[in-house]
């Protein structure tokens, strides 16, 4: 699936992001308008650009969802790791046309955006392990037999990504 059937529902009885789709439909936003971008979050960001054109994709359909939108900014709703890229984005933006944002965006929200990194992803990079990062339950152990911790911890280190949730702050923030 693509678009936002690609991100609305999981299985039947998990929803992603569906009942804010719903919800935003509900306080007069133009589902017709709306669209999800996709990225492959396991690249780091420049690396998802070089490979993918990730920046050049999401400046593209902030422009043409401004246009379809007779003029209007746009409105732009991240989760987790997105809140990251979209950070990332908006510098590049800003860098490489100066005023873009001002011209194209109205708002940012950001749901659990890991602004200040995120510990729990040390330990799955350091030993693979899942227990704080993933509620996995009952497939715990199918997972274990798949993939050994180690298998994973190296999988994970291959993640380019994973280094945009690193703790930020220092003593600054953390004391």
């Amino acid at each position: 699936a693509i678009g936002m059937e690609a991100a609305d529902w999981f299985i039947p009885g998990y929803w992603l992001w569906a009942r804010i789709i719903e919800t935003l439909g509900g306080v007069g936003y133009d589902n017709n308008l709306a669209q999800m971008f996709g990225y492959d979050w396991r690249l780091g960001f420049p690396m998802g650009h070089l490979r993918d054109k990730t920046m050049t994709r999401l400046k593209q359909m902030v422009e043409l969802g401004k246009e379809a939108a007779d003029g209007k900014k746009a409105v732009i709703i991240t989760h987790s790791m997105g809140s990251n890229l979209i950070l990332y984005f908006i510098q590049k933006m800003e860098h490489d046309h100066p005023g873009w944002t001002d011209e194209n965006v109205h708002a940012i929200v950001t749901l659990a955006g890991p602004w200040l990194g995120a510990i729990k992803d040390i330990a799955a990079i350091v030993s693979g392990e899942m227990k704080d990062t993933t509620q996995l339950g009952p497939l715990e152990p199918i997972v274990e037999k798949v993939l050994s911790r180690a298998q994973r911890r190296d999988m994970f280190r291959s993640w380019g990504s994973l280094g945009s949730l690193y703790p930020k702050g220092g003593r600054a923030v953390w004391g």
